[in-house]
């Protein structure tokens, strides 16, 4: 992994806070858990956290092209990755929003952060020492997990442009 492709985990988070999507999740906790638990991680969270939360999970950098530096000693080099985020909700208790309802409103605010909601631009994403070039929005699929535990899925396409010495 290189600081181009480490950053993107600081800038998964960093759209998650500014977008508040901590709460969006949160709101749904009891509030005992709110300060105990994150409401994002990369990869699953532990064992204990309550529904709902989101889980990342970025894919190996793929190098599309490569060019000149305006540093000597330096080279540019675009890199594509796939950034997944999974939502999993269950259903509140005593017959309140059904998992799948909690994970649709969920996808909603994750879709006005990140891309791909119908109405609302993205946020422009950023990295402290690359160059961020696009967050593309590929699909999205939701699958039913248990009786009253769902899961839905974003893919995104991330561009960025990165220094690399030589």
């Amino acid at each position: 992994m290189t600081v181009g492709t480490m950053e993107l985990h600081a800038t998964v988070y960093a759209a998650w806070n500014e977008g508040g999507l901590d709460w969006v999740c949160k709101q749904h906790w009891p509030a005992t858990d709110r300060s105990r638990y994150p409401a994002l991680g990369d990869g699953m969270l532990g064992p204990g956290c309550p529904f709902p939360y989101v889980a990342y999970e970025l894919s190996e950098a793929e190098v599309v092209t490569r060019m000149t530096g305006s540093e000597v000693g330096f080279k540019r080099a675009i890199k594509r990755t796939l950034l997944r985020l999974s939502i999993y909700a269950k259903q509140l208790p005593s017959g309140g929003m059904s998992a799948k309802a909690i994970a649709a409103a969920v996808l909603d605010s994750l879709m006005q952060v990140f891309g791909g909601h119908p109405t609302v631009r993205p946020k422009q994403l950023t990295c402290d020492s690359s160059n961020f070039l696009n967050c593309q929005y590929e699909n999205d699929y939701g699958m039913a997990l248990d009786d009253d535990i769902y899961q839905h899925v974003v893919n995104y396409r991330l561009l960025i442009d990165s220094s690399v010495g030589i």
